[in-house]
Order: C-alpha cells, then sequence, then structure tokens
C-alpha cells in the first residue's frame, strides 16, 4: 500500500488534496485490517466476519480509486487482493461476487468522472478546480474496463479452480487413509520417511 502511494505520489508530483485522502484511506484500510485480524481471533462465526471484511475492503479500494483518478490508475490492481481472498478463505462464488463488484465499482467512477465533466461542475469531495485526467475516448475507456473486468474474473475463475482441486485433493487423501487397514509410509527420492 504504502508503494501504491508512493507510485501516485510520483505521478502526480505534488501532494494534494486528493493525494491525503488517499493516503488517508490506505493507513485506515491498513488499520482497520489490523484490527480484523485482531479481533477475528475472538469471534465465534469468522468466516462472516471476513466476509464483511472483504465487502468494506472493496468499499474502501472504491473510494481510493475516485480520489486517485479512477479506472486508468493502478490502483484498481488492489482489488486482486480482495478477490484472492475472498476466492481462497471462503468460496469460489464470493471471488466471482466480489470480481463483479470490483468491475461495478470501477464503471460507477468512471461513469462519476463522465457525468460530472458534462455538466462541467466539481466532483463531490474533489478540490474545486481540480478534476481527474479522464481517458480521452470512450472505446479506450470502454477497452479498459472490458479489460480489467476479464482479469478480475479470471483470477477469482483460477483461484476457485485451484481451491476445488486442493478440496478434491484433501478428500482423495483423507479418504484413502480411512478405509485402510495397515498403514501408510511414504519416502521421500534419498529413502528417508517422509509420511507416517
Amino acid at each position: 500500500l504504502a508503494a501504491a502511494c508512493g507510485l501516485f505520489l510520483s505521478s502526480t508530483g505534488t501532494a494534494t488534496r486528493q493525494f491525503s485522502v488517499a493516503a488517508t484511506l490506505l493507513a485506515g484500510l491498513a488499520a482497520l485490517n489490523l484490527g480484523y485480524a485482531l479481533l477475528s481471533f475472538f469471534l465465534a462465526r469468522a468466516r462472516w466476519f471476513l466476509a464483511m471484511t472483504l465487502l468494506i475492503d472493496l468499499a474502501v479500494i472504491a473510494l481510493l480509486v475516485y480520489f486517485t483518478g479512477g479506472a486508468g490508475t493502478s490502483f484498481p490492481h488492489l482489488y486482486f487482493a480482495v478477490i484472492l481472498a475472498g476466492t481462497l478463505f471462503l468460496s469460489p462464488r464470493l471471488g466471482l461476487f466480489l470480481a463483479s463488484s470490483a468491475f461495478a465499482a470501477n464503471t460507477l467512477v468512471e461513469a462519476c468522472y463522465r457525468y460530472f465533466s458534462a455538466l462541467h461542475q466539481p466532483l463531490p469531495w474533489w478540490e474545486p478546480g481540480s478534476f481527474p485526467q479522464l481517458i480521452p475516448d470512450t472505446s479506450s475507456l470502454l477497452a479498459l474496463l472490458i479489460s480489467q473486468a476479464a482479469a478480475y474474473y479470471l483470477v477469482a475463475s483460477l483461484a476457485g479452480q485451484l481451491v476445488r482441486g486442493a478440496f478434491r485433493e484433501k478428500f482423495l487423501r483423507e479418504g484413502i487413509l480411512q478405509n485402510l487397514g495397515d498403514g501408510i509410509i511414504t519416502t521421500d527420492m534419498e529413502g528417508r520417511i517422509a509420511f507416517l
């Protein structure tokens, strides 16, 4: 997160109000996730808690994308972490839902930019007179949004396949071990016992 914040600062050249909001959001998100991690040790329903945490993270990343210039910046890449966490720790379906939500958030941010640009009005919560650098033509913006959506869905799908494969292997291994009357000893390539 600090590296992404530094990339934004170097791309703008100066610290603007949007940068300070972005830095505050990043620091707040890091503190919030640390608090969530500590609190999750005391909760009985950790899966629901993790799902809510991921949805809050998704919303904060959407705000970060809004305050740093939209889908053309490097911040939409943070959605990948949320999608992977949802898929690997909770379920492949949640990963696909988070991929859809990330695409919807990017599209909403860009639609907001276009709407206020067409009205020649300042964006909500932005400094008066400042406006993000818009992607010049609609076809380039559409191509960017579609490629980001495809990447989000691809990551969710591949991580889901990884999870399903790991569960299949685990159940197969457990089934074999439970149905054996004798023990199993596995060795490595040098003949040392690896599993008993």
